[in-house]
């Protein structure tokens, strides 16, 4: 293949400018054709005003904390004797 190329450094020239060209029909695609997309607006049901008085309070109390400790050990328990059985 090599000696259809006069030298090679016109085998490299011709490589390059191949690599250009191709470089530049990718940016040709994706900054003239893909931005001319309209953007994605969302849909209008989706937006809802909502009143200060009906969002909810996303607070914890100190049973909330109380429960999920509970929650950790009864696992743990569940887990070391899954473990323990599996030997």
């Amino acid at each position: 293949m090599l000696s259809f190329f006069k030298s090679k450094k016109f085998f490299f020239a011709v490589l390059l400018s191949g690599a250009l060209i191709m470089e530049v029909a990718i940016l040709y695609y994706f900054f003239i054709l893909v931005l001319r997309k309209p953007p994605i607006k969302p849909p209008k049901k989706y937006l809802l005003e909502v009143q200060e008085d009906e969002i909810p309070q996303f607070t914890y109390s100190n049973k909330d904390f109380e429960e999920l400790k509970e929650v950790f050990n009864r696992e743990e328990e569940f887990l070391s004797r899954k473990s323990i059985l599996n030997r």
